[in-house]
C-alpha cells in the first residue's frame, strides 16, 4: 500500500481548534462544523455553502452562528473575505501558534 502524503499541521482541524481557543473562541459543536466545512470546501465561498455543509457535521448549526463564527475569524486576521455579489469566505493559513497561548479577553460589550 503507498504511503500517504503528511498533512500539512497547519491545514488540520486540529490546528485551526487551538488557533481558536488561542483567541478565546471555544471549540463549540457548530464552530467545529464550520471549521470542518471551510477545510473540506478548500476555496473562497459564500456563508449560505459554508451553513449547509456545517449542517452534515452539527445540523443544529444556525445561520446567525455561522456569520457571527466567520465575522470573528475575519476580525482576528484568520480568514480572508471577498466581496463579489455575496461576501466568500475562505480559511487563511495557520501560522504556529506559541507552546501556551494566553486566550484573548473577552470584548468589552459595555464600551462605548
Amino acid at each position: 500500500m503507498p504511503e500517504l502524503p503528511p498533512q500539512d499541521p497547519l491545514t488540520t482541524l486540529e490546528a485551526w481548534k487551538r488557533c481558536c481557543r488561542g483567541h478565546g473562541l471555544g471549540p463549540t459543536a457548530p464552530r467545529v462544523a464550520i471549521l470542518t466545512a471551510m477545510l473540506e470546501l478548500e476555496r473562497a465561498t459564500d456563508a449560505v455553502i459554508i451553513l449547509q455543509r456545517a449542517r452534515l457535521h452539527c445540523p443544529s448549526t444556525s445561520l446567525d452562528t455561522t456569520y457571527r463564527f466567520l465575522r470573528a475569524l475575519h476580525r482576528l486576521g484568520l480568514i480572508e473575505a471577498t466581496v463579489q455579489r455575496r461576501t466568500h469566505w475562505r480559511l487563511r493559513a495557520l501560522e504556529p501558534l506559541p507552546a501556551s497561548p494566553t486566550p484573548a479577553a473577552p470584548p468589552n460589550r459595555n464600551a462605548p
